[in-house]
């Protein structure tokens, strides 16, 4: 979907979101990766039939929202 340094920033990222639980666990900390693309993104309606495809399984922004807010709910997350 993007270019090779964009989708190596990505890996990057995930990577980093796998690898810190273990590095923070002394903290009690957590860590959640997400990854996908949104439905809002400006990629898409600067290139509709390019990205179609891509569109049709991307999340709402809302998406994002629910997970965050029933994470923080969670009552049997570990509290700091």
């Amino acid at each position: 979907m993007h270019e090779p340094a964009y989708g190596t920033g990505k890996s990057g990222v995930g990577k980093m979101a796998t690898t810190w639980p273990t590095i923070l666990n002394p903290t009690r900390s957590r860590c959640v990766h997400m990854d996908g693309a949104l439905k809002d993104c400006a990629v898409f309606a600067a290139q509709t039939e390019l990205y179609a495809s891509a569109e049709a399984t991307a999340k709402s922004p809302e998406f994002t929202d629910r997970v965050i807010d029933a994470l923080a709910q969670d009552s049997e997350l570990i509290r700091i």
